[in-house]
């Protein structure tokens, strides 16, 4: 006996798939019949299928294209993780739930993540490109709200992709690092930038603040920076 079935995750589910191609099925049988279907999608989603009802449940889902490329826990809850990459996706995970608590999807790679000491607030910096190429968002950063991971805020001073990024320990104010070889210091409250410090011969690669919170120290595949902040 042949038995055919037609399924639509679209229909099937509350919220879509993030890439909804279905490029792999596996099928479960009990006492000879069809009992439930596993499908995993484009986007790396894998959904457990009833196959009476048609009702399906996610099981698993991860990073999709590319690289991870950021990786960050809460200050303010150890329970909570984030990780981002060439997806452009930023999905926030549970340490004790293992697994996915809630994603947002932009609209650029992202490649570094930051979280504020209070734990209100993700800073992700964006830019790049899976194939090398540049992308119009090269550069831009954006503030998300934990809670929701709607963009509070969004900026772009550098032409470049950000490579880093850091809040002040008390934050104020957040840092980046850029491919065009400069750090660029944000008032955290407003967005807006108040230094561009200029030392670097190389993209900076890292960078930390000091614990009064008026030093940001860089580093480069050049050498290393110090760079003393004025009080603005």
């Amino acid at each position: 006996t042949t038995e055919i079935y037609t399924l639509s995750l679209h229909d099937a589910l509350p919220i879509s798939p993030l890439q909804p191609a279905i490029v792999a099925v596996h099928i479960g049988l009990a006492r000879g019949s069809v009992a439930r279907i596993l499908v995993q999608t484009a986007g790396a989603e894998v959904y457990e299928v009833a196959a009476a009802s048609g009702a399906a449940t996610l099981i698993v889902e991860g990073h999709y294209t590319g690289e991870a490329w950021a990786l960050t826990t809460n200050p303010a809850d150890s329970e909570l993780f984030a990780t981002a990459g060439d997806d452009a996706t930023v999905r926030i995970w549970s340490v004790s739930a293992d697994k996915l608590a809630r994603k947002a999807v932009l609209d650029a790679p992202v490649r570094c993540l930051a979280w504020a000491p209070d734990g209100g607030t993700l800073l992700a910096g964006l830019g790049g490109n899976v194939s090398g190429a540049r992308h119009p968002k090269d550069g831009t950063f954006v503030l998300l709200d934990v809670s929701t991971l709607r963009v509070r805020a969004e900026g772009r001073d550098s032409r470049h992709w950000i490579r880093c990024a850091a809040f002040s320990p008390v934050g104020d104010a957040f840092a980046l690092g850029s491919s065009d070889q400069k750090v660029y210091v944000y008032d955290s409250a407003t967005a807006r930038l108040r230094a561009r410090c200029i030392a670097h011969n190389a993209p900076v690669a890292q960078l930390d603040w000091s614990l009064d919170g008026r030093h940001v120290q860089s580093d480069a595949n050049d050498r290393g920076a110090h760079h003393q902040l004025r009080q603005i």
